[in-house]
């Protein structure tokens, strides 16, 4: 990923005491700043800029250091003042196209005392905050130099300092608070004190920063490795990462999705993800990527005409001997879709050069991973090119950001600084990039974040981020569920968050070729509110649906709503990609095998996977038929109404019914409750239902738990307000919802009711919990529960099989609806004698959903 830079290399540095004299406070963490050097005195005339008020270069340059500083103190916590000893200098290393902007580091580190790891080092201004204490009161915690002679002739020349508060991009100008928000970072912690050059740590002591620090190639942290292992790690290109739980978690705010990546599709063996350098010719890597199979060129570094076709295919071919460009075009000339260049050194790059002429795509891989590809290709390797959007731009396959750790050492900045390729562009790269926004924590920045794995405390202003985790899913149709992952940017001790999938089919026929999946056909539509008490990430399990039509991959999407306890980070929306897996011609509709038929009652019924023992069990009851298909019918209908029978659907499904039946009455001329709609339903149900397996564990109380938070929530609708005001008082709030229900109750039931409000029969009934517990009460109520219990029967016929609401298409009312509750009311409830399970289980409009 091209970036506008500028040229910035940090040497850390531990340094010796020096006085302080000026001091200046700031927020949560006090940061006293030396001012007294001359070049914060600077008087030369200047013009105020970008929010800064200075009228002098020097008083441009301090009001811009301690407005940096200040964001630092309004993000950290420590008791302890944090001093910085900043001076301007010549940089002897400074040349007219390279040098440095600035160094910074811990003046001293400390070990072993009260809150430490023990072993550890940490840099003194964490040491300080730690221990709420000072262990040496006339020394700063930070040392900081800045270039004084940026602009000149022989320094950086084409560069300048631009001292505005804002992020104004101004050409030929280095922003600079990001520039101090950079070194600040670097002296409170961002940084190893171990020896790059040599691997030596000092007194063979780890400090906290090397304890997160993972080598991915040998599966070691920093402090479990040699000093050998240490010295190839930190050259380690694209191998070394950071592996803290909180910056984990903050990845998927932070970073974009993605990633320029190979993918193996086959063989097994070699099969994953490789990170790749891209090239700076051709056509960008798309997220649909170039599929194809790998050959080798037979001149293996391609620098002439291929000597074998690759026509249709992915090229193969080695570095070396003559320009990037000429390989990919030689390959191209060959009929090549796309190439892949194997490294000769260690490590990835990116490729330069300038083709017009090339439309093909191409890729760098390490020597490793071309060897291992190389190795297979006898039997056959196939691969995609892409840009892979499950991954983060800077991060590997699990989230976990690379360090820059170049082929070749680079002074300070190697090890200290995250990799150049993270993206959005973070603060603490080896290059100051001209889009920082002076943030230093999510959505921004991954800064503040690394602070809190080494042992900081931020501000209690830090605002808790949930987003998900990713904009893109991709699954094959007969994987039976996705789990899409919600992530917090830290544990939220008391957080919520609404969700619920959606789709553009309607009720489209389901074997149509359109791109788009139907929660009638494809997956189960699922809504509802996931629970954050001390956790940063939570899942939710949506099942798909394996039905026999090649009708080609197809989207639905995912939204995140209703944040609580936390806000809504920049992924709200995903977007799942259901793979076909029918090729061609498709197949006999699934409903004929017993495994499927059971599997589908679970989700249409009881929103969820089934169990292994009530799968099991259905599913031998219809295959003790054998090939008997009088029998195998007969065994369908009964276990297919023993869904809406059992105890879990009727203490679930069926009591989501009666609230609506008890809280509205029924629509106006027509047989189903108010608003009760089949989305609605699903919701509700869904929220009644949630982790609730009978028989297993403590399913009952978990059962009245969900029953009693759902009431409790069910009352404080706006509809439910608006239908039955909190003006009334208790006795007539409970007379309306016997009224709405149709039920004349007992004495004893109507106390019970009017008993849960603290004011008895003429009290209000504005008590919101009352209300929950008295709607529950009387949806309870056991004349209502055999009142309705045809009705109810008939209307899931329509929810579960047909899954679409009685009066829509192809019906244009509740004639279908009337026509089987009255069958069945003829019939006394018997569904057998009725036929109504049956018809609806050979309907084409049931069947049609899953198959020819």
């Amino acid at each position: 990923m091209m970036k506008n830079i500028t040229s910035l290399t940090t040497a850390l540095l531990i340094l010796a005491v020096y006085c302080l004299t000026a001091a200046s406070a700031y927020g949560q963490a006090t940061i006293v700043i030396q001012n007294s050097d001359p070049g914060f005195s600077d008087p030369s005339d200047a013009t105020p800029v970008g929010g800064n008020n200075g009228v002098t270069v020097g008083d441009q340059r301090r009001i811009a250091f301690e407005f940096a500083a200040n964001i630092w103190g309004a993000t950290l916590r420590s008791t302890r003042p944090i001093e910085v000893f900043a001076t301007w200098e010549t940089f002897s290393t400074c040349a007219a196209n390279s040098g440095a902007l600035a160094s910074a580091g811990a003046t001293s580190r400390a070990r072993d005392f009260a809150g430490a790891i023990p072993g550890t080092w940490y840099g003194a201004a964490l040491a300080n905050a730690l221990r709420g204490s000072d262990a040496d009161v006339s020394t700063a915690e930070i040392r900081m130099r800045f270039n004084v002679n940026l602009g000149t002739p022989d320094c950086l020349s084409s560069l300048n300092w631009y001292y505005g508060l804002d992020t104004t991009q101004v050409s030929g100008r280095v922003n600079f608070v990001a520039v101090v928000l950079h070194e600040l970072s670097h002296g409170l912690g961002f940084q190893t004190f171990t020896n790059r050059e040599t691997g030596v740590q000092p007194d063979g002591f780890p400090s906290i920063y090397d304890r997160f620090l993972l080598d991915t190639t040998t599966g070691k942290t920093w402090p479990q490795m040699t000093d050998a292992e240490r010295v190839a790690s930190a050259i380690n290109t694209g191998g070394l990462v950071w592996n803290g739980p909180n910056v984990k978690s903050n990845v998927p705010f932070v970073l974009s999705g993605g990633t320029p990546s190979l993918r193996i599709n086959g063989p097994p063996a070699i099969a994953g993800s490789y990170s790749v350098g891209t090239a700076v010719f051709g056509p960008p890597l798309t997220s649909a990527g170039v599929t194809g199979n790998v050959i080798q060129a037979l001149n293996s570094n391609a620098c002439a005409s291929l000597t074998n076709s690759v026509s249709g295919a992915i090229a193969l071919v080695d570095r070396g001997d003559c320009p990037f460009v000429d390989k990919v075009k030689n390959a191209q000339n060959a009929g090549a879709v796309a190439v892949i260049v194997v490294n000769n050194e260690s490590g990835i790059l990116n490729m330069g050069g300038t083709d017009p002429a090339i439309v093909i795509p191409s890729v760098l891989i390490t020597t490793a991973d071309g060897n291992a590809i190389k190795a297979q290709l006898a039997g056959g390797v196939n691969a995609t090119v892409l840009l892979d959007m499950s991954r983060f731009a800077g991060a590997d396959s699990t989230g976990r950001p690379f360090m820059y750790t170049p082929s070749t050492l680079a002074g300070g900045s190697s090890v200290s600084h995250w990799d150049s390729s993270a993206f959005r562009n973070q603060l603490m790269e080896p290059n100051i990039n001209s889009d920082l926004t002076h943030n230093v924590t999510a959505p921004h920045d991954l800064t503040f974040a690394l602070f809190r794995d080494i042992g900081w405390l931020g501000a209690s202003t830090i605002t808790p981020l949930m987003q998900l985790s990713t904009a893109n899913y991709s699954v094959s149709e007969d994987v039976g569920s996705i789990t899409v992952t919600v992530s917090a940017n830290g544990p939220i001790a008391n957080g919520a968050v609404s969700y619920a999938t959606s789709d553009t089919a309607g009720l489209s026929n389901c074997n149509l070729f359109q791109g788009k999946a139907s929660s009638r056909c494809d997956y189960v539509q699922s809504i509802g509110t996931l629970r954050f008490n001390g956790e940063s990430e939570k899942t939710i399990s949506i099942p798909i649906v394996d039905d026999s039509y090649a009708e080609g991959d197809e989207e639905f999407t995912i939204t995140l709503s209703s944040p609580a306890g936390a806000s809504l980070g920049t992924k709200t929306v995903a977007t799942i990609r259901i793979i076909d897996n029918d090729g061609g011609g498709g197949g006999a509709n699934p409903l004929s095998d017993a495994a499927f038929f059971v599997r589908q009652h679970y989700l249409d019924f009881l929103n969820r996977e089934p169990d292994s023992a009530g799968l099991n069990f259905w599913r031998n009851e219809i295959g003790s038929c054998g090939s008997d298909v009088q029998c195998i019918e007969v065994k369908q209908i009964n276990v297919s109404a023993a869904f809406y029978l059992s105890i879990e659907f009727q203490q679930t499904g069926y009591l989501v019914y009666r609230m609506y039946k008890a809280a509205y009455g029924n629509m106006e001329n027509a047989p189903v409750p108010l608003t009760l709609t089949l989305t609605q339903f699903l919701a509700d149900t869904q929220a009644i239902g949630s982790g609730v397996i009978v028989n297993q564990g403590d399913w009952q109380q978990h059962l009245n738990n969900n029953k009693n938070a759902f009431a409790d929530e069910f009352v404080r609708r706006h509809e439910f307000g608006q239908a039955n005001a909190t003006s009334m008082t208790a006795a007539a709030f409970v007379e309306k919802l016997f009224q709405n229900a149709g039920v004349t109750p007992s004495d004893a039931d109507r106390q019970a009711a009017i008993a849960e409000f603290p004011g008895g029969e003429s009290g209000s009934s504005g008590d919101l919990a009352a209300r929950g517990r008295a709607l529950r009460r009387v949806a309870e109520n056991s004349i209502l529960e055999q009142q309705e219990f045809n009705r109810a029967f008939v209307l899931m016929q329509y929810f579960g099989y047909l899954r679409r609401n009685p009066n829509e298409f192809p019906d244009g009312n509740f004639g279908g609806y009337n026509f089987w509750l009255n069958k069945l009311i003829q019939f006394n409830g018997n569904f057998l004698d009725a036929e109504m399970v049956k018809a609806f289980i050979l309907a084409g409009e049931f069947r049609e959903r899953f198959g020819p």
